[in-house]
């Protein structure tokens, strides 16, 4: 499997902030640049993918 496959993986398997998330977001942008991916296009991907979490465990 590519760095580029990995990281769309990644993507599409995104971590709740408070569950991780930190350790996703470095291990996604990490195979980004792996993959030659722009860091600004690395940066919104991710913040496009994290779960907007409002209240206590509520995820929309």
């Amino acid at each position: 499997m590519s760095a580029l496959d990995k990281y769309l993986n990644n993507l599409s398997s995104p971590v709740a902030p408070g569950t991780r998330c930190h350790s996703w977001m470095m291990s996604t942008a990490n195979l980004g640049v792996m993959a030659g991916k722009d860091p600004n296009e690395i940066h919104g991907d991710i913040r496009c993918a994290i779960p907007q979490v409002y209240g206590i465990g509520e995820i929309l």
